[in-house]
């Protein structure tokens, strides 16, 4: 029920917008990964595949202000334009979630970005990967499994979408953001282990298992600006 539902809204989207605003390129803050699929595709919920993660940001912060400020502007004057041509009351998505752990909100929020139909973007000859690049702006050719806690900043294509409701279906017409991720910096790697943890690093500084954490002894840095793509 659940996969027919998520098809239902895909079809909702492609009907003609009723707004004009177009989208933007941008460079989201730095954040935490969280289920970072960007090494093979999830099939899960599309079956030509999707790369994805979300991002774990503080909403206090001044960099998630002004990006939060950006999305939300572009949902905001879609949203008008929509309602003045059809001429009725559209529901306005929120363009990020607020985290929840153990049924608690832990006062961060979650941006989203993804990739979909990687088959059929391949297929077509479009763009299908995710472009990696380490914290010095340095290509990384090989790509390795990103582990939820991971210090990240994504690019990507934002746009406004609109989905025409269904009544049988208790869904209401609506206007939200997505957005196409196309680019990756990875800043800080925890690397995901595959045991149940997502990927986060014991940071009690306790034994586990009779194993005490061993230090990591830094590798040499090369110059430069390391923040910025």
């Amino acid at each position: 029920m659940l996969s027919n539902l998520r098809k239902t809204m895909a079809k909702s989207k492609v009907k003609a917008k009723p707004f004009t605003v177009g989208g933007f390129n941008t460079v989201s803050p730095k954040g935490k990964a969280l289920w970072c699929k960007v090494v093979e595709p999830d099939y899960e919920y599309n079956d030509s595949g999707v790369f994805q993660t979300d991002m774990v940001v503080d909403p206090n912060d001044a960099t998630v202000i002004a990006y939060i400020g950006k999305l939300e502007a572009l949902r905001d004057e879609a949203h008008a334009q929509a309602e003045k041509k059809l001429g009725k009351s559209i529901d306005a998505l929120a363009v990020f979630k607020k985290e929840v752990r153990d049924d608690e909100e832990t006062g961060m929020i979650i941006i989203r970005f993804k990739m979909p139909n990687i088959d059929k973007r391949k297929a077509k000859g479009d763009a299908h990967e995710i472009k990696v690049i380490d914290k010095y702006r340095r290509p990384m050719e090989d790509k390795v499994e990103v582990g939820n806690g991971s210090e990240i900043r994504c690019k990507g294509y934002h746009y406004a979408y609109y989905m025409a409701g269904n009544e049988s279906r208790g869904i209401s017409d609506c206007i939200g953001v997505t957005t196409i991720w196309d680019m990756m910096q990875l800043i800080e790697l925890v690397e995901y282990n595959g045991d149940g943890a997502g990927g986060f690093d014991d940071e009690s500084g306790e034994e586990a298992d009779g194993f005490a954490n061993e230090a990591v002894e830094a590798k040499a840095e090369p110059k430069g600006d390391k923040d910025d793509f």
